[in-house]
């Protein structure tokens, strides 16, 4: 069976282009098949370079644990600032029970909010101008 056009071109990119191959090793080049000289560090990427650093990769381990015990301490330094909120808010009367009511409200004024402002886009579409244009009309600020 002959092959089309397309499929002797797209055999031919296939392998000068390297396109499909399993693995890509770091110690192989980008030009296909090119093997990196083991003391040729030059064309490693920087993360080959780091985990041959040190005995073992012990530096690696020691970094990564410092790196977590910071998180750690920083994520506790957070959580105890944000329980001093909520305690500063509980002692001035809020209750998390009202919390509820306020959200809902919230989203039913936000919800309130959008209809308007769809009304004045309409409004200012008919009218041929920009909305913040009819502000004034309705006696609204820009910034409600």
């Amino acid at each position: 069976m002959g092959r089309t056009l397309w499929q002797l071109w797209h055999q031919s990119w296939k392998k000068q282009s390297c396109v499909n191959k399993e693995f890509k090793s770091p110690l192989i080049s980008r030009a296909c098949g090119q093997s990196v000289s083991a003391g040729d560090t030059s064309a490693r990427p920087s993360s080959v370079q780091s985990a041959t650093k040190g005995p073992a990769g012990v530096d690696r381990v020691d970094d990564v644990e410092r790196r977590l015990r910071k998180e750690v301490d920083r994520l506790k330094e957070e959580l105890h600032h944000t329980q001093q909120h909520i305690q500063q808010l509980r002692d001035s009367g809020l209750k998390e029970s009202e919390l509820a009511v306020f959200i809902t409200k919230l989203h039913e004024y936000n919800e309130l909010k959008d209809m308007g402002q769809m009304v004045m886009g309409n409004i200012a579409s008919v009218q041929g101008v920009r909305t913040r244009d009819l502000y004034p009309n309705y006696g609204l600020e820009l910034d409600d």
